[in-house]
């Protein structure tokens, strides 16, 4: 049965909002960016007092002192893991076994960490197909030998845009070969890969290549830009994010979150389904109010949700593959 957990993100990893955090029925928690080595020990603490199982997102802690030195902005800096710069690269890397450590020394049951590094220009990349998938396999074996020294698994959320791993296949070769690596599957950067960056695949076809390696699902949603059905999107916000919820209407152009739980579990029974985000952007705010849906009421009925899938007891899921 799959495990419903909640990320720290859905109350801005705010210690006091996370002591009074509604547990029922969550069975752990992911946690990340906090200030200092005491704030992270603080939420591990309180974890293990609400007895929920807890592992990490990187960084765990956010805007390092070297980030400033290298006048790099912090979490751009935790997205370098295969830069074709190597000053940036060695200090990503470096970041994540410094997480990785610590995840280690407080009991997280995993890291996650953002990979391939993006290369943003995509009509002109600055490094050869070569170089960056040599780069990226040089990652993940030094990732995939930190994981099985440390005991912690790292589990991999595909980042984008790349324009050397943007297709199914692609997206396996980021776990497969390494036993200590898993996936993580964030289903609103399969709606925004496919949609705004042009990916040459569905959301469909990238979850049923990843199901058989993913240990995670980072859950929100997002309208695709081929949707058929009413834009929320208010204009100038460059896509909307929303929790996952029952009213969003895969023919709308919503990721049909059922059909990517059910072809993920089939092959992953233990997978953790991981509730990733809450409204508080105005963006987001504004497009519930113009739908008229109450923020608070709409989050509430999410998190119900996912429990619900979690327990494999929302009356359609069965037989609700891809």
């Amino acid at each position: 049965m799959a495990r419903f957990w909640v990320s720290g993100s859905i109350v801005n990893n705010d210690l006091n909002k996370l002591r009074h955090m509604d547990l029922t029925g969550v069975d752990g928690i992911e946690l990340a960016m906090y200030r200092d080595l005491a704030e992270v020990s603080e939420a591990v603490a309180w974890a293990q007092g609400a007895g929920i199982a807890y592992g990490f997102h990187h960084p765990l802690i956010k805007d390092p002192a070297f980030a400033r030195d290298l006048g790099v902005q912090w979490f751009a800096l935790s997205k370098e893991l295969s830069s074709h710069d190597r000053v940036l690269r060695a200090a990503a890397l470096s970041w994540v076994e410094d997480s990785l450590e610590l995840a280690h020394d407080l009991g997280g049951q995993h890291l996650v960490v953002h990979a391939p590094t993006k290369i943003r220009d995509l009509d002109s990349p600055p490094i050869t197909e070569d170089d960056c998938r040599a780069l990226v396999t040089q990652t993940l074996s030094h990732l995939d030998h930190l994981a099985e020294k440390t005991g912690v698994q790292i589990l991999i959320e595909s980042d984008g845009p790349n324009p050397y791993y943007m297709t199914p296949g692609s997206l396996v070769e980021l776990v497969a070969p390494y036993p200590h690596l898993a996936h993580c599957l964030d289903t609103m950067h399969f709606a925004v890969f496919t949609g705004k960056y042009g990916y040459r695949c569905t959301v469909e076809e990238l979850t049923v290549a990843a199901a058989p390696y993913t240990a995670s699902i980072h859950l929100s949603n997002t309208i695709s830009p081929s949707g058929s059905g009413t834009d929320l999107r208010p204009p100038g916000s460059q896509h909307l994010r929303l929790p996952v919820h029952p009213d969003q209407d895969p023919a709308d152009g919503w990721i049909d979150i059922q059909a990517v739980v059910s072809e993920v579990t089939q092959q992953n029974p233990d997978c953790l389904l991981i509730m990733e985000h809450i409204p508080y952007r105005d963006c987001d705010l504004q497009a519930l109010a113009a739908w008229g849906r109450d923020p608070h009421g709409y989050a509430s009925e999410a998190i119900d949700w996912v429990r619900k899938l979690a327990r494999g007891n929302e009356s359609d899921m069965a037989g609700n593959g891809l």
